[in-house]
């Protein structure tokens, strides 16, 4: 691969996302959605502060141990050990949001977060496995990956549970 093309695929891979976000503002103004302010309900935004609270202590508890291993084995991880705390606060925080409904916000469905997410894994798998599989390059890819198929295997769990509840209670 040369390094044009390299280039080119760093620029595909930066614009795209930008293009998911003009897709999303624009499926919001469609339904009308001019505020961000009513995207979640009270219940939905208690929920969110002690999902982030929850996070954010992980977050902390996570890099307490980073540092201590670090200081131990002298061995800098840099961005990859970081952003392992940081994908792992996130999976904490995620994961209670969809699993209270406080996720999606009043306006859109986990459908549509799903769709959004999968196409995010496309991407960091596609930027990962390159890095895994030849020992080169950035691995914090492959952590994004995996926070990807966590997150749609939690909204897919969820999704099961309330179907069945909702089929038990119209029995």
């Amino acid at each position: 691969m040369t390094q044009n093309s390299y280039d080119i695929g760093q620029l595909v891979i930066l614009i795209i996302p930008l293009i998911f976000a003009l897709i999303i503002a624009i499926a919001k103004l469609k339904k009308g959605i001019i505020s961000e302010s009513d995207d979640f309900d009270e219940r939905q935004e208690l929920v969110r502060g002690k999902a982030f609270m929850y996070g954010f202590f992980t977050l902390l508890v996570y890099f307490l141990f980073y540092g201590i291993t670090e200081e131990m084995t002298k061995k800098y991880w840099g961005v990859t050990g970081i952003s392992l705390g940081i994908c792992i606060a996130l999976a904490v925080v995620i994961t209670i949001c969809i699993w209270n409904d406080a996720y999606a916000g009043r306006h859109f469905t986990l459908k549509f977060w799903a769709v959004v997410i999968t196409f995010f894994l496309i991407t960091n798998l596609y930027r990962g496995l390159p890095a895994l599989l030849h020992g080169d390059g950035d691995i914090v890819y492959v952590y994004e990956g995996v926070l990807d198929i966590l997150i749609l295997a939690v909204i897919v769990v969820k999704t099961f549970k309330d179907r069945r509840e909702k089929d038990v209670e119209s029995l």
